[in-house]
């Protein structure tokens, strides 16, 4: 995996194919009990994700407090076209898929995938 690293960050990223944020979406570890920690570390308070039209929805195991929410938007307002906004189940064009769980939906600029990740990591902290 090590030259597969290298290969992503000299041939990958040093062509411009890929952006430096891209490098967010992967991990790579030889130990067993660091992947189980990044595993559940992802889905601590994330649990799926959906697209609705232009917005990305969230689902999450627990709704984020005020104070968290506007760090989100602050910290990741590039990714931003407008304010994030919480439900507390379902919305109305997603059926009745996971009831009990809050929603995060998140008007989405759709370029730079790595930078998602790094808020699901950021959320996942909060």
């Amino acid at each position: 995996w090590k030259s597969w690293e290298a290969f992503i960050s000299q041939e990958m990223l040093g062509r411009g194919l890929i952006s430096l944020d891209d490098i967010h979406l992967f991990r790579l570890t030889d130990d067993a009990g660091a992947a189980v920690q990044e595993i559940l570390d992802f889905y601590r308070v994330f649990h799926s994700q959906r697209w609705l039209g232009d917005r990305l929805v969230l689902r999450l195991r627990r709704p984020l407090g005020s104070e968290s929410l506007a760090m989100l938007e602050a910290q990741f307002d590039d990714l931003l076209r407008g304010k994030a906004e919480q439900y507390p189940g379902p919305m109305p064009q997603e059926g009745e898929e996971f009831p009990d769980l809050p929603r995060l939906a998140i008007p989405l600029v759709r370029s730079n995938y790595g930078r998602l990740r790094l808020l699901i990591d950021a959320i996942n902290r909060s």
